[in-house]
């Protein structure tokens, strides 16, 4: 039975070799695909498809959490494309409005050391619209130190668009903390700073007529108004001369009315600051144009002590000007032409390339499920070979309680047979396509076996291992012998012991 469990171990090893090596296949197909869905999904969220790219990222966060263990998540190949997967759909169910879920998928991707430079971002963004701006302000100085490190990267390898898309995120991060700032129990000297350099940040990137770039210093002009401690300050100082590049802040007053304004107005620069200003709209309902989609806009959530009027102020109730005046900052009809023709054909380029994604992502699948069907042929080849492995290890207990045990080299065949028999070859054409060129090389020669060199054998070497077999052979017989004769013993008491019984 030792010698029949050893063969059992051999057999099993042997057919678990290709199991592992299909099993390394079948994760870098899963791998392959899990990176596809994330790409497409990317493309979605750059395209303004929010619903189609959470089908999509579900669709990789699904097959991740299906055949990835909990042990190989600890893989830090795995854990990345994890943490990816969880900051995409963040940002996706932030463009929904789905904030608790967003929290969750950005929290995270977090946790597992995911640097993106949205993720911290968001994450601020979604607490400020909680109400929890203690927690805001950790994520947005997060989310500067990351941005100001990227920010500096880009600069040293002179990629401008970058480089500008990562400042407008920098912008973002500084105004989300600004704000949170202002609402905790922090020195006023500390909420003047942040104010400051968030709207040093809007007037170099927006503009100073911005609509975002007002609303700041509507925010700071009203705590400064409404801040005892800054006003005897600011008696006491002279005031500050008037700046060619930005806006004199401390010098402005406030307006009668100060509104949250719309996102939208990041995409224009500073000529879209100056347009007539759309009603005010929270960060998850805006989507950026294709062009700015590396530049997200988590700017001036609309907070719940701050209420928003239902019609927003014009540009002539900050400058007192009329609504004429805004005819000088309209762009104009060649340029506004110019720009509807670079998004079309912008968005031309994105859904060829999402058509692209979607043929790659069909053919990947069509070979999961084709592998699939071979692994299910595979484990049904297995399962019956492992019944007739069971089958032949009871006959041989069944022989060897009757007392008959064959000979080591009787048993080494019959086992090599059962497995002949069990073991069902692959099919020929799978391997077709892999040696196709092999064939077409060998046509027309003539392969002959090579001849194998004769061992020369040692007459006295020879004769010590006749020696040695015959002993073997004769401890086997007596071994043998002895066993049957137990073997009759052991029925002659059983014999006598059925006779008592019955007497």
């Amino acid at each position: 039975m030792a010698l029949v469990d050893s063969f059992s171990r051999e057999s099993d090893a042997q057919l678990d070799a290709p199991s592992r090596q299909n099993r390394k296949s079948d994760l870098a197909k899963i791998r392959q695909l899990i990176i596809k869905y994330n790409k497409l999904g990317a493309q979605y969220i750059k395209s303004g498809h929010p619903d189609e790219a959470y089908d999509t990222l579900m669709k990789a966060k699904l097959l991740f959490d299906e055949n990835i263990s909990v042990h190989m998540q600890e893989n830090r190949h795995w854990s990345k494309i994890r943490a990816a997967t969880s900051n995409h759909l963040g940002n996706v169910e932030h463009q929904r409005g789905n904030l608790q879920a967003a929290e969750e998928y950005l929290h995270d991707s977090i946790q597992l050391g995911y640097v993106s430079p949205t993720n911290y971002l968001y994450m601020s963004d979604v607490l400020l619209r909680f109400g929890r701006y203690s927690d805001a302000i950790g994520y947005s100085k997060h989310a500067v130190s990351v941005l100001e490190s990227k920010v500096q990267a880009a600069l040293e390898s002179n990629k401008k668009e970058v480089a500008h898309a990562l400042q407008q995120l920098l912008m973002m991060a500084h105004i989300n903390m600004s704000i949170a700032v202002c609402r905790v129990n922090e020195s006023p000297t500390t909420v003047v700073t942040t104010f400051e350099v968030a709207i040093e940040f809007a007037i170099a990137q927006l503009g100073e007529h911005n609509a975002i770039t007002k609303q700041l210093q509507c925010e700071y002009n009203e705590y400064v108004a409404s801040n005892v401690v800054l006003q005897k300050e600011s008696k006491n100082k002279r005031p500050p001369k008037e700046s060619t590049s930005h806006a004199n802040i401390s010098g402005r007053t406030a307006p009668a009315m100060c509104t949250a304004m719309s996102p939208s107005a990041v995409k224009g620069g500073s000529a879209a600051g100056s347009q007539k200003s759309t009603p005010p709209a929270t960060l998850s309902d805006q989507a950026l144009a294709p062009e700015q989609s590396k530049a997200p806009a988590p700017l001036l959530p609309q907070l719940p002590d701050r209420p928003s009027p239902a019609t927003p102020p014009s540009r002539a109730s900050f400058q007192g000007g009329s609504e004429a005046d805004d005819a000088e900052f309209m762009p104009s009809q060649h340029e506004l032409q110019t720009m509807l023709e670079v998004q079309y054909g912008r968005q031309a380029e994105l859904q060829e390339e999402l058509q692209a994604q979607k043929h790659q992502i069909q053919l990947i699948e069509e070979a999961m499920l084709k592998r699939a069907a071979d692994l299910e042929e595979q484990e049904h080849q297995l399962q019956l070979q492992l019944e007739r492995m069971l089958a032949f290890k009871e006959e041989m207990t069944v022989e060897e309680e009757m007392g008959w045990s064959p000979s080591p080299r009787a048993l080494v065949a019959k086992l090599q047979d059962r497995l002949k028999e069990s073991v069902t070859p692959f099919p020929a054409e799978a391997y077709a396509e892999d040696f196709e060129d092999e064939e077409e090389g060998l046509e027309g020669e003539a392969l002959a076996p090579s001849p194998r060199p004769q061992p020369v054998v040692d007459p006295e070497e020879l004769a010590a291992k006749r020696r040695r077999q015959e002993e073997f052979k004769a401890r086997a017989a007596e071994r043998q012998r002895q066993r049957q004769q137990r073997q009759i013993q052991r029925l002659r008491r059983q014999t006598e012991e059925n006779q008592r019984e019955k007497g």
